[in-house]
């Protein structure tokens, strides 16, 4: 299997979680891993990244207009770099 298809496999596998309510996803997805650990290690993984960043994510902008976001996104130079 290619690392695209590996990609698409994982991905497929994390939206399906993603959609269902968060009691649901770690079953969903043992069962749509069965019995491929990789897998499902990388699932969890991107689950438990996606988790942490959504407190951010859903902020309102009213709460993160404070952040200094020339630090986390820099400003390109003239020739595409940061």
């Amino acid at each position: 299997m290619s690392g695209g298809d590996r990609w698409h496999e994982i991905d497929d596998v994390f939206r399906g979680a993603l959609a269902l309510p968060e009691p649901d996803r770690r079953g969903y997805v043992d069962r749509a891993c069965g019995g491929d650990p990789e897998l499902r290690e990388a699932v969890r993984e991107l689950l438990a990244a996606a988790r942490e960043a959504s407190p951010f994510l859903d902020a309102p902008l009213d709460e993160v207009r404070h952040l200094r976001w020339e630090r986390i996104f820099p400003p390109r130079t003239g020739d595409g770099t940061p």
